[in-house]
């Protein structure tokens, strides 16, 4: 290790040269030494994903730790360094995105998301080169680059808010944000979890979605939040478990944004969808990436089980062999998503007014494979 290092730099999750406060700032006052520590420990359950550090055009130290201060400490004692410099994982800024609804659109995406997630792009000169733009296109009276710039714009305030929600309720990577959630009765069904993440629910879009994100570790925008209200609303599996499975295998995972994510879906946000909003997984495309049923015309594509038999021997599909059958009616599922949010609704009520009765009749209703509270009946 350099000798010379008088001011540490820690990197977390901003690892750019580019609009780097703590770097300029340490900069300024003499010699650097740049330290990166990874603590497994401390990251728990939500460790490092698969992406790689980009070079810094500068010496980078990389430490494992099982502690980030004794790590620290240990640096300062061995370069003699008498001040640390660190950005703040949270700054305000575009917070003001709370006062709207985020709202993704097009069939494009900026693919940032990765540069944005470690800091390798810093999200303050995104906005200036987008908002410089936006000014340029007003002035040109280009109306459809202000709106595409605006929307954009929105999804970076969706990212920022993010970080307000979780830097604020730091609980929400495991619980609700709002308590009306507290006791409603998720489906712990390994089947149908495991049946999502193959992408063999029997919905050609999101299936199609479940298997890009095997293959590749990408899933668009829009797509995201198809599979996942999917998951939550359709088969009423406990968002943690959806949230987790991203983390697990998205290129971008992202802790804050993908909380947000999960629990706007969920109606646990104050802007978020209502629970009971059931948006159908059939959103009309042209073709799908699934081989099984490549061949089937677009006007069936979405919903092959109710094409006529002749419709699936042209396209060589044979429903529950080479492709699955829908592993959950839509119909039949918006009656059972209304029937538990009321249910739900009557037992938080209960609860709060301490009715055992009202409490025991819940679990008779549903004695086996539910989740209440977080305890598995």
């Amino acid at each position: 290790m350099d000798t010379d290092g008088k001011t540490i730099v820690w990197f977390r999750r901003d690892l750019r040269i580019d609009d780097n406060p703590a770097l300029a700032a340490a900069a300024r006052d003499g010699s650097v030494l740049s330290v990166f520590i990874w603590c497994p420990q401390e990251e728990g359950q939500f460790y490092p994903g698969r992406q790689s550090l980009e070079s810094l055009g500068a010496k980078l130290i990389l430490i494992k730790a099982r502690s980030t201060l004794k790590a620290l400490l240990k640096c300062i004692s061995a370069v003699g360094a008498t001040k640390i410099a660190y950005n703040h994982l949270y700054a305000q800024h575009l917070i003001d995105y709370s006062k709207e609804r985020a709202t993704v659109a097009g069939n494009t995406t900026s693919l940032f998301s990765p540069y944005l997630h470690f800091g390798e792009m810093s999200v303050r000169r995104i906005f200036q080169c987008v908002r410089m733009k936006q000014l340029l296109w007003a002035k040109e009276g280009n109306c459809v680059g202000q709106e595409s710039v605006s929307l954009f714009l929105l999804a970076i305030g969706f990212r920022e808010y993010s970080r307000y929600i979780c830097f604020n309720y730091p609980f929400t990577h495991e619980r609700s944000l709002l308590s009306n959630l507290k006791y409603f009765p998720w489906q712990a069904d390994q089947a149908h979890f495991k049946a999502w993440r193959q992408g063999c629910t029997g919905y050609p879009l999101v299936d199609a979605g479940m298997r890009e994100l095997w293959a590749t570790g990408w899933m668009h925008n829009r797509i995201r939040v198809i599979v996942s209200g999917f998951f939550v609303k359709f088969l009423l599996l406990p968002w943690q478990w959806g949230m987790k499975y991203f983390w697990d295998t998205l290129l971008d995972s992202d802790l804050e944004t993908d909380i947000l994510g999960w629990q706007y879906i969920s109606g646990s946000l104050p802007d978020g969808h209502e629970l009971e909003r059931l948006d159908s997984p059939q959103v009309r495309v042209t073709s799908l990436p699934i081989r099984a049923i490549s061949r089937m015309p677009s006007e069936w594509i979405h919903h092959p089980w109710d094409a006529p038999p002749s419709v699936l021997r042209s396209a060589g599909v044979e429903l529950g062999l080479n492709y699955p059958v829908p592993n959950v009616d839509i119909d039949l599922a918006r009656e059972r998503l209304t029937a538990r949010c009321q249910l739900s609704s009557l037992i938080f009520v209960a609860c709060m007014f301490k009715c055992a009765t009202t409490v025991l009749a819940y679990l008779m209703f549903f004695p086996n494979g539910s989740c209440f509270h977080g305890v598995k009946y």
